[in-house]
C-alpha cells in the first residue's frame, strides 16, 4: 500500500511543479487546492478498501497469535512447576546425605522428613540402597522393584508417567525421585521420592488458564493425563485423544496431520466444530513426551479479534491522515521556496561556466559515463580532436584508447558498474600521440539508491608513469623467466618436517610450521587468521585422514614492496609407507584474482550478494526463458546467534563453512547457491519435473539439523527455508520478498521446515 501511495504522491508532485512554474495566480492556486483535496480523499478511501480486503487474513492471524501465546504461558508454568519440585527434592536429599550411616535410626529419619516436608507433594519418602525405608506419613515402604528407584539408584532424576498408586488407594499420581548421595557425592546411599496426585497438581495449572480457555494434557501414548472444562471433568484411564480425534468435525487441519506432528515433536493448529467452534494449538511440554492441547472457543476469540482490529483500523486511519496533512504542509512550504530555487539554479549555471573555462586551461578532463546507453560525454577536449564530445563506448575505445590499454579500460567500466569507485592507469590518445593518464571513476546515487550518474576524472601523469611501467614490466619478465611457480614444498605429515623445496630433497630437520610462518604468513597482506588455519599442519592432517581435498586458495603477499598474488594447491601422496603433502604456490595475475574474489564469498566460497543479484537479474531479463521455470529460496539457520554468542565467532564461521559444504553436495539441480551475509543463504535452480521438490527439501533440512558442543554445552542447529517460483516480469526484489514472506511463516511456526509460495 505504501508503494502505491508514494507513486500517487510522485504523480501529484510532478503536476504541482508544472503549476508552480507558470505562476501563482488565483486560478492556478484553486486548481492546486482541488488536486490536494482529491488526493486526500483518494488515499483515505483506498486505505479503508485495502484494510477490509485483508480482513480475513488479519482475523485468523490475530486468533493464532493469541492462542499460541496463551499455550506457551501454560506450558512454561508446567515446566517451571516440575523444575521447582525437582529442586525441592534435591535440597532435601542433600540434608539426608548421611542416611547410609543412620539407616537403623528411624526416629532421626522421621524427624528429617517431617521438618523438610512441604505441601508441594502429597507425601515424600526415603529408602536405603536396598529400596526399603519410610515416608512422611510414617509408613514403611518397599520400592526396590520400582523402575524409578532402580534408575535413581544409578544417579538419574526420574519423573514417571501418570500411574495408579496403591499407596494412594488407586488414585492417579506421578512420582519424582532423586538419588541421595554421600557428602563427597561419590557414593549413592539411597533414594528420595515425592508423590503428586494428578488431579490436585494439574488443577492448580488449569486454574490459571483464562476464561473460555481450557487445556488437555496427554502422555506419549495419547492417554489423557488431565483436562479442564468450565466444569471439572474426571479423567478415565481409558480416555485417549487418538480415539477422540476421528469423531471431530475438522474445519481446518486433519487428524493425520495432528498425529504426524505429535510423533515428530512439532507444534501445530487445528479448527473444529463441536458444541461450539473451537481453535486448538498443540505443543510438547518437554517432560516424558507429554503434549499440551490448548483449546479456546471461537466466539471468545472473535471478541478479542474485533477489539484488536478496531485498534488497528483507527491506527491506520490516523497514519493516512497524518501523511496527508504532512504532504499538504510540505507543498505549502515548497511553494514559498520555488523562487529561491530558481535563483540558485541561475547561480549554479554561472558556476558551471566558470568551471568549463578552468577545465579548458588545465590538464584535467571530466567525463560522464551512461551505463544504460553506454555513452561517454566528455566535458572538455584537451585530449580529443574534433568538435564531437559524445561517443559510444566501443567508438571511444577504438579511437582514443591505446590497444595495450583497451582491455584495462573495459575492465574499468565493468568495475564501476559493481562498485562506487574504480581507478586505472591508461594510455590515451592526445592529438597524434599517446600519453599516460590516471582515470578515476565514481558513481552518484539518487534518493532511491539507484545510480543517477557516473563521473570520471582524467589526470595527466606523463613520463613518470611510463618509467614506472617499464620498470614493472622488466621485473615481471625477470620473475617469470626465472620460475614457473613461486614455491613447491613437500612435507612429511608424520613429523611435520619439510622433505623438499622446489624439487630438491636434500633437506632435513626444517620445521614446516616455522617455514610457513616466516615465508608466507608473515608476508600476507590480508586474511591472516584464515591463512594460518588453512596452512596449519593440523588442518592438513585432518583433511588427509578424512579423505577430503583441500580447496585451492588465492591470497596476496608483500615481497620487496610489491604485492604478489598466489594460488595454493594441496596434493596428498603415499610413498614408502609414508604420507606426504605437496603444496604448489603459483603466481596469479591481479585481474584474475579480482574477478574471482568479486563473485565469491571469502568464507564459504559461494556466490556473494552482488554476484547472486547480477546472475538472477541476467536470467530473468532473458526473453528466451519462459516464466515459472526457476525456483528461488532463502535458507536461514535456526539458533545460529546462540553459536556466536556462546561459542564465539570463529566457531560460528566453522558452522557456516560446514553448512556451505552440505549445500554444495546437495546441488542436484542446474543452478547455484549463494550467501547474502551472516547465516542467510539463497539458491536459484532450474526446475526439473523428474525431481520431487518436497522430498529434496525435506532431505536437505534433515542433513542441516546438527548438534554442536563446546565445553560440555550443546546447541542444536537447524534450517528454515522460504521458496517461490519466478513469474512474468519478476525482479530479484520480487523473488526475495515472496521467499522472505514464506521464511517468516516457517520461523513463526516451528522452524526446521520449508514452505512454498502459492500464487493467489
Amino acid at each position: 500500500m505504501l508503494l502505491k501511495y508514494c507513486f500517487f504522491l510522485k504523480f501529484n508532485i510532478k503536476y504541482i511543479d508544472n503549476v508552480l512554474n507558470y505562476g501563482e495566480d488565483f486560478v492556478k492556486k484553486l486548481k492546486y487546492a482541488i488536486l490536494l483535496s482529491m488526493s486526500a480523499a483518494f488515499l483515505i478511501g483506498y486505505s479503508i478498501f485495502d484494510f477490509y480486503t485483508k480482513y480475513n487474513e488479519l482475523e485468523f492471524q490475530v486468533k493464532k497469535n493469541y492462542i499460541k501465546t496463551q499455550s506457551q504461558l501454560a506450558t512454561e508454568r508446567i515446566s517451571r512447576k516440575y523444575s521447582e519440585l525437582i529442586n525441592s527434592l534435591e535440597k532435601k536429599a542433600f540434608v539426608l546425605y548421611k542416611l547410609g550411616n543412620k539407616s537403623s535410626n528411624e526416629e532421626t529419619i522421621r524427624l528429617i522428613l517431617k521438618n523438610s516436608y512441604k505441601s508441594s507433594f502429597d507425601f515424600i519418602g526415603v529408602v536405603n540402597a536396598d529400596g526399603i525405608g519410610i515416608d512422611s506419613e510414617e509408613n514403611k515402604v518397599d520400592i526396590k522393584e520400582r523402575d524409578y528407584f532402580q534408575r535413581s539408584l544409578k544417579g538419574e532424576t526420574v519423573i514417571t508417567e501418570v500411574i495408579s498408586s496403591i499407596m494412594m488407594k488407586g488414585k492417579r499420581v506421578q512420582i519424582i525421585s532423586v538419588p541421595v548421595k554421600s557428602k563427597d557425592r561419590n557414593e549413592i546411599r539411597g533414594v528420595l521420592f515425592g508423590v503428586l496426585e494428578e488431579e490436585t497438581f494439574f488443577t492448580e495449572i488449569s486454574d490459571k488458564v483464562p476464561p473460555e480457555n481450557y487445556i488437555r494434557l496427554i502422555d506419549s501414548e495419547g492417554n489423557y493425563i488431565s483436562y479442564s472444562y468450565d466444569e471439572v471433568t474426571k479423567v478415565k484411564a481409558t480416555d485417549n485423544i487418538w480415539k477422540d480425534l476421528p469423531k471431530l468435525k475438522f474445519l481446518k487441519g486433519n487428524k493425520e496431520e495432528v498425529r504426524k506432528n505429535v510423533s515428530q515433536g512439532k507444534c501445530g493448529y487445528f479448527f473444529y466444530e463441536g458444541d461450539r467452534k473451537k481453535l486448538v494449538y498443540y505443543e510438547p511440554v518437554g517432560v516424558n513426551g507429554m503434549y499440551m492441547f490448548f483449546v479456546i472457543y471461537d466466539d471468545y476469540l472473535n471478541k478479542i479479534k474485533n477489539d484488536a482490529l478496531r485498534i488497528s483500523f483507527k491506527f491506520s486511519l490516523f497514519i493516512v491522515l497524518g501523511i496527508t496533512m504532512a504532504f499538504i504542509a510540505f507543498m505549502l512550504y515548497r511553494s514559498e521556496k520555488v523562487r529561491e530555487l530558481n535563483k540558485s539554479y541561475e547561480k549554479i549555471k554561472d558556476q558551471q561556466k566558470i568551471l568549463k573555462i578552468a577545465l579548458s586551461h588545465s590538464k584535467i578532463v571530466i567525463f560522464h559515463y551512461d551505463i544504460k546507453s553506454q555513452m561517454i560525454d566528455v566535458e572538455n577536449t584537451l585530449y580529443y580532436s574534433g568538435n564531437i564530445n559524445k561517443f559510444l563506448v566501443s567508438e571511444f575505445t577504438e579511437k582514443f584508447i591505446h590497444e595495450e590499454s583497451q582491455e584495462k579500460f573495459k575492465n574499468l567500466l565493468l568495475k564501476i558498474q559493481k562498485s562506487e569507485t574504480a581507478e586505472e592507469t591508461l594510455k590515451i590518445k592526445n592529438g597524434n600521440s599517446f600519453e599516460w593518464v590516471q582515470v578515476d571513476m565514481r558513481n552518484m546515487y539518487d534518493k532511491n539508491h539507484n545510480i543517477s550518474d557516473t563521473i570520471g576524472v582524467v589526470s595527466d601523469i606523463g613520463k613518470l608513469k611510463e618509467k614506472d611501467l617499464l620498470l614493472k614490466q622488466a621485473l615481471e619478465i625477470q620473475q617469470f623467466a626465472a620460475q614457473k611457480y613461486y614455491l613447491k614444498i613437500k612435507v612429511n605429515l608424520k613429523n611435520g618436517k619439510i622433505s623438499g623445496i622446489n624439487g630438491s630433497e636434500e633437506l632435513e630437520n626444517i620445521d614446516y610450521t616455522n617455514y610457513i610462518r616466516l615465508h608466507i604468513l608473515s608476508k600476507a597482506v590480508e586474511n591472516f587468521s584464515e591463512l594460518q588455519r588453512i596452512f596449519s599442519i593440523k588442518n592438513i592432517k585432518e583433511n588427509y585422514i578424512e579423505g577430503k581435498k583441500i580447496p585451492d586458495i588465492i591470497f596476496a603477499i608483500k615481497e620487496f614492496k610489491k604485492i604478489i598474488w598466489l594460488s595454493a594447491k594441496f596434493s596428498f601422496k603415499e610413498e614408502e609407507d609414508k604420507s606426504f603433502v605437496t603444496i604448489f604456490l603459483e603466481e596469479k595475475s591481479k585481474e584474475v584474482q579480482l574477478n574471482e574474489r568479486a563473485e565469491k564469498d571469502s568464507l564459504t566460497k559461494l556466490y556473494n550478494r552482488a554476484a547472486v543479484v547480477e546472475k538472477i537479474e541476467e536470467i530473468l531479463n532473458n526473453e528466451d526463458i519462459a516464466p515459472s521455470k526457476y525456483i528461488f529460496g532463502i535458507l536461514d539457520l535456526d539458533n545460529f546467534k546462540q553459536i556466536n554468542d556462546k561459542f564465539g565467532h570463529n566457531y560460528g564461521d566453522k558452522v557456516l563453512v560446514e553448512t556451505a559444504e552440505i549445500l554444495k553436495n546437495n546441488s542436484i539441480f542446474r543452478g547455484f547457491w549463494g550467501r547474502l551475509g551472516g547465516d542467510e543463504f539463497v539458491f536459484f535452480f532450474l526446475k526439473n519435473k523428474n525431481i520431487n521438490l518436497d522430498k529434496f527439501f525435506y532431505s536437505l533440512i534433515q542433513k542441516l539439523a546438527r548438534e554442536y558442543e563446546k565445553s560440555g554445552e550443546k546447541i542444536k542447529i537447524s534450517a528454515s527455508i522460504g521458496i517461490t517460483e519466478n513469474f512474468d516480469e519478476d525482479t530479484f526484489e520480487d523473488l526475495y520478498t515472496r521467499a522472505d514472506e514464506m521464511l517468516y511463516e516457517v520461523k513463526f511456526s516451528d522452524k526446521n521446515n520449508y514452505k512454498f509460495y502459492k500464487k493467489q
